[in-house]
């Protein structure tokens, strides 16, 4: 491991310590021997002799097979009340209760912060943050993510949430400059498009897309050149950015509409269609929505990422789940080698932020958009055996920043890419 990615490893991990070390009867008679007692935070003079006689009654009874294990707690620390963490996994109290003390020389962190330092790309570790797998996404100003069943706005300069709202049954958002579109379905399978203020998170209408059998598969959503379009029952709804008006219904005749994404000019759709058999990939024109090509994919597919030159596709083929690129009015005979790839259930985010396609996970790399040929690369190190990984990389303030996840650890992280990432 390089130099920088264990620096990067060492202060990831004083956001989540390792468990306090159990001591054993050898170190008790090793510091009877050295004439040295254990640390208490508040011991008078009087309990020495009593510890002493305790330290050798536990020696002796080891002579006859007897062991005695003490948990040592380092000490009277105040339990920690830092951002909550990942849903779904909650952490055991020992794994959350207490912060360890810093060494001399180095200063006193507010909870979920953690110093900066030097990784690969210069990753440096803003805040511990709760937010789902989905990852964050931005409109160039702030972060956005879903977390606990809300939709935040997070400070990209502090990590810190700064506005939230709740949001109900959310499947899929997106993000433009002046609002947020939240896509959901509700109880009675209604397809539900909600505007949010990007700026407040105020609710500022809701546009009924029509209705889906409930739970009938999965939702997406995509922007495009002033235009919303989001997959609900048998058709792509495409919906004005300004009014919140639907302006028309492009209908999918060969099967349900599950993923969506479209070129950042609007003049073409990608469109994975669910049938009983398999997923099937079309490139369609806009507006008209003429069927430009159809290709059958022999993976599920899980999400499109469109760019000017074609679409990054996310497909899952057993355990293994992998990125590739499908160059524009091209068959799947053009698609190139994979991107990037995930394993145990950890998806491949890809982005296009700034120009430039990003792929994430155990890997972070950067694409050209037009090409789909990639510019640099670097490993994300795991932190004491835990593998680690990098979800949506996208910029805010002319910075670009990601979501970081290590087992229950969720954290912002600010990247400085390579020159070659932008060439």
């Amino acid at each position: 491991m390089r130099l920088e990615e264990n620096d990067l490893s060492e202060s990831l991990h004083r956001l989540v310590p390792d468990p306090p070390r159990l001591l054993t009867v050898e170190d008790v008679a090793r510091r009877v021997a050295d004439g040295q007692t254990q640390p208490t935070r508040h011991r008078r003079p009087w309990l020495s002799p009593l510890l002493v006689a305790a330290t050798v009654i536990v020696v002796v009874a080891a002579a006859v097979s007897i062991v005695t294990v003490v948990r040592t707690t380092g000490g009277n620390h105040a339990e920690g009340h830092g951002p909550t963490t990942a849903p779904h996994r909650t952490p055991s109290r020992a794994a959350t209760s207490g912060r360890p003390t810093p060494p001399p020389g180095r200063p006193t962190l507010p909870p979920g912060h953690v110093e900066p330092l030097v990784g690969p790309w210069h990753a440096q570790p803003i805040r511990r943050i709760g937010i789902v797998q989905g990852g964050i996404a931005s409109n160039g100003k702030w972060l956005y993510a879903q977390a606990l069943g809300k939709l935040v706005r997070i400070s990209p300069q502090t990590g810190r949430i700064v506005a939230r709202t709740s949001v109900g049954n959310l499947t899929a958002f997106v993000v433009t400059e002046q609002k947020v579109w939240v896509l959901q379905q509700e109880g009675s399978g209604l397809v539900v498009l909600d505007q949010y203020s990007s700026r407040t998170l105020a609710k500022l209408g809701s546009t009924q897309l029509g209705v889906s059998p409930e739970g009938d598969g999965e939702f997406s959503v995509a922007a495009a050149d002033g235009q919303i379009y989001a997959t609900a029952g048998q058709s792509v709804v495409v919906v004005d950015a300004a009014s919140g008006q639907i302006v028309r219904r492009l209908p999918i005749h060969d099967g349900r509409p599950s993923q969506v994404a479209v070129s950042p000019d609007g003049s073409l759709m990608y469109v994975t269609v669910s049938t009983p058999a398999e997923d099937v990939l079309q490139e369609r024109a806009l507006p008209s929505g003429r069927l430009v090509m159809s290709e059958p994919q022999g993976d599920r597919v899980i999400s499109l990422t469109a760019s000017q030159g074609g679409v990054f596709i996310q497909s899952s083929g057993g355990m293994q789940i992998s990125v590739w690129f499908l160059p524009a009015h091209k068959s799947d005979r053009g698609a190139t080698e994979p991107e990037g790839s995930g394993g145990g259930g950890v998806e491949v985010p890809v982005t296009v932020s700034h120009g430039v396609v990003w792929v994430g996970a155990f890997t972070v790399s950067c694409v050209d958009p037009v090409t789909g040929q990639q510019r640099a690369e670097a490993r994300v190190p795991g932190v004491h055996g835990d593998l680690a990984y990098l979800g949506n990389v996208v910029f805010a303030r002319g910075s670009a920043y990601a979501d970081y996840h290590r087992d229950r650890l969720v954290a912002i992280v600010r990247l400085r890419p390579p020159a070659a990432c932008f060439h």
